[in-house]
């Protein structure tokens, strides 16, 4: 197992770093700040954002976004809009994975079985359009309304249904038009 060390980053009053120590110096490579993210796309790199004082924010590899130094933001104010990845599912036994969107579309050819590929936290929206009847084979779903059972899909418009994972238990909710 990799030692994990800390450190507080010198001109950032009581900010600190927490990795292995090859973390902590892949991201000592490239100290940035500033209101514009910088356009290099090293991984580790680290940047001060300048728009929110006090956010740390690294690339954990190449071309990767930018990702919250610490993992969580807390008393964040949102101002304006926040705009959420529309994924649209394909085939019949897709990966229900919430890092291709929050908003997921399925529209079914065929009876569907998909595959859980969540990670404890993460949710996702899922619209389905059945137009025939057709049946999903859920993964192992603890279903929270609708009397415990999945959902049976409307046959016309969408069926939406509301996904999440807490610890290792998926649960889901029907939360549109759909019994």
């Amino acid at each position: 197992m990799a030692q994990t060390d800390s450190f507080a980053l010198g001109n950032v009053p009581g900010a600190t770093f927490r990795g292995t120590l090859n973390e902590i110096l892949a991201a000592l490579q490239s100290t940035n700040s500033g209101a514009t993210a910088p356009t290099a796309t090293a991984p580790g790199m680290l940047w001060f954002d300048t728009t929110s004082p006090g956010v740390w924010k690294y690339r954990n590899a190449a071309n990767d976004a930018w990702r919250l130094l610490f993992g969580t933001l807390t008393n964040a104010t949102l101002i304006g809009s926040l705009t959420e990845t529309i994924f649209e599912l394909t085939g019949t036994t897709p990966a229900l994975d919430p890092a291709n969107g929050t908003i997921q579309t399925w529209t079914l050819t065929a009876n569907s079985t998909p595959t859980d590929s969540f990670v404890a936290g993460e949710s996702v929206l899922l619209m389905v359009d059945d137009g025939t009847a057709r049946t999903i084979t859920w993964p192992s779903v603890t279903w929270v309304n609708n009397g415990g059972v999945a959902p049976t899909l409307a046959t016309t418009g969408f069926t939406v249904i509301s996904l999440w994972k807490v610890s290792s238990v998926l649960y889901g909710a029907l939360v549109g038009d759909g019994s």
